[in-house]
Protein backbone atom coordinates (compact mmCIF):
# COMPACT_ATOMS: atom_id res chain seq x y z
CA UNK A 1 0.00 0.00 0.00
CA UNK A 2 1.69 3.40 -0.75
CA UNK A 3 1.69 6.44 1.55
CA UNK A 4 -0.70 7.93 -0.17
CA UNK A 5 -3.20 5.49 0.21
CA UNK A 6 -2.20 4.60 3.76
CA UNK A 7 -2.83 8.70 4.51
CA UNK A 8 -6.14 9.07 2.56
CA UNK A 9 -7.29 6.11 4.28
CA UNK A 10 -6.15 7.31 7.98
CA UNK A 11 -7.80 10.85 7.00
CA UNK A 12 -11.51 9.31 6.23
CA UNK A 13 -11.03 6.20 8.84
CA UNK A 14 -9.29 7.99 11.84
CA UNK A 15 -9.12 6.77 15.14
CA UNK A 16 -11.99 7.45 18.24
CA UNK A 17 -8.92 8.94 20.34
CA UNK A 18 -7.97 11.00 17.67
CA UNK A 19 -8.77 14.83 16.32
CA UNK A 20 -6.96 14.17 12.71
CA UNK A 21 -9.65 13.41 10.02
CA UNK A 22 -13.54 13.57 9.05
CA UNK A 23 -16.52 12.09 10.28
CA UNK A 24 -19.36 11.87 8.65
CA UNK A 25 -22.96 12.27 10.14
CA UNK A 26 -23.69 8.65 11.28
CA UNK A 27 -20.43 8.44 12.51
CA UNK A 28 -20.39 11.55 14.80
CA UNK A 29 -23.93 10.25 16.30
CA UNK A 30 -23.16 6.98 16.82
CA UNK A 31 -19.80 7.82 18.78
CA UNK A 32 -21.73 10.17 20.92
CA UNK A 33 -24.27 7.85 21.71
CA UNK A 34 -21.67 4.76 22.78
CA UNK A 35 -19.45 7.44 24.61
CA UNK A 36 -22.31 9.42 26.81
CA UNK A 37 -25.29 6.99 27.20
CA UNK A 38 -22.96 3.65 27.40
CA UNK A 39 -19.95 5.34 29.45
CA UNK A 40 -22.61 6.84 31.24
CA UNK A 41 -24.05 3.66 32.46
CA UNK A 42 -20.57 2.05 33.02
CA UNK A 43 -19.77 5.05 34.96
CA UNK A 44 -22.46 4.66 37.45
CA UNK A 45 -22.10 1.11 37.77
CA UNK A 46 -18.68 1.57 38.58
CA UNK A 47 -19.57 4.33 41.10
CA UNK A 48 -21.43 1.52 43.12
CA UNK A 49 -18.07 -0.60 43.54
CA UNK A 50 -16.51 1.40 46.46
CA UNK A 51 -13.19 3.70 46.33
CA UNK A 52 -11.30 1.51 43.44
CA UNK A 53 -14.68 1.89 41.19
CA UNK A 54 -14.95 5.53 41.69
CA UNK A 55 -11.12 6.05 40.28
CA UNK A 56 -12.15 3.88 37.79
CA UNK A 57 -15.29 6.37 36.44
CA UNK A 58 -12.76 8.82 36.89
CA UNK A 59 -10.48 7.69 34.08
CA UNK A 60 -13.87 6.36 31.87
CA UNK A 61 -15.26 9.53 31.94
CA UNK A 62 -12.18 11.38 30.57
CA UNK A 63 -12.22 9.23 28.15
CA UNK A 64 -15.92 9.61 27.53
CA UNK A 65 -15.07 13.26 27.42
CA UNK A 66 -12.17 12.81 25.05
CA UNK A 67 -14.00 10.77 22.23
CA UNK A 68 -16.78 13.14 22.54
CA UNK A 69 -14.33 16.48 21.68
CA UNK A 70 -12.89 14.60 19.51
CA UNK A 71 -16.52 13.64 17.15
CA UNK A 72 -16.98 17.02 17.40
CA UNK A 73 -13.90 18.32 15.97
CA UNK A 74 -13.83 16.02 13.60
CA UNK A 75 -17.40 16.34 12.50
CA UNK A 76 -16.90 20.11 12.18
CA UNK A 77 -13.87 20.23 10.12
CA UNK A 78 -16.18 17.49 7.56
CA UNK A 79 -19.04 19.49 7.46
CA UNK A 80 -16.92 22.68 6.06
CA UNK A 81 -16.75 24.63 9.51
CA UNK A 82 -14.07 25.27 11.69
CA UNK A 83 -12.77 23.10 14.17
CA UNK A 84 -12.62 25.99 16.72
CA UNK A 85 -16.22 25.77 16.92
CA UNK A 86 -15.52 22.66 19.19
CA UNK A 87 -14.84 25.07 22.27
CA UNK A 88 -18.61 26.04 21.76
CA UNK A 89 -19.51 22.78 23.66
CA UNK A 90 -19.52 24.52 27.17
CA UNK A 91 -21.95 26.60 26.76
CA UNK A 92 -25.18 24.30 26.87
CA UNK A 93 -27.69 26.44 24.38
CA UNK A 94 -25.13 26.65 22.10
CA UNK A 95 -23.68 23.11 22.49
CA UNK A 96 -27.39 22.18 21.04
CA UNK A 97 -27.32 24.06 18.10
CA UNK A 98 -24.06 23.27 17.34
CA UNK A 99 -25.07 19.55 17.63
CA UNK A 100 -28.36 20.22 15.45
CA UNK A 101 -26.27 21.92 12.73
CA UNK A 102 -23.43 19.12 12.85
CA UNK A 103 -26.03 16.62 12.17
CA UNK A 104 -28.39 18.41 9.59
CA UNK A 105 -25.01 19.72 7.25
CA UNK A 106 -23.97 17.30 4.97
CA UNK A 107 -20.34 16.85 4.23
CA UNK A 108 -17.51 19.03 2.48
CA UNK A 109 -16.21 17.06 -0.73
CA UNK A 110 -12.68 16.35 -0.53
CA UNK A 111 -10.43 18.23 -2.82
CA UNK A 112 -10.30 17.09 -6.67
CA UNK A 113 -6.99 15.25 -7.09
CA UNK A 114 -6.70 16.15 -10.41
CA UNK A 115 -6.91 19.47 -9.91
CA UNK A 116 -3.78 21.65 -10.21
CA UNK A 117 -2.70 22.65 -7.08
CA UNK A 118 -5.20 21.44 -4.75
CA UNK A 119 -3.46 20.59 -1.22
CA UNK A 120 -3.66 16.81 0.15
CA UNK A 121 -5.64 16.60 3.31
Amino acid sequence: MSNALAADQNFMNPSTFSWRGRIGRQRFLATLLIANFGGGLLGALLLEAGDAGALLAIVLSVFMLLATVFAYMKRCRDAGISPWWTLVVVIPLASLILFIVLLWRGSEPLPDESAPGTPRP
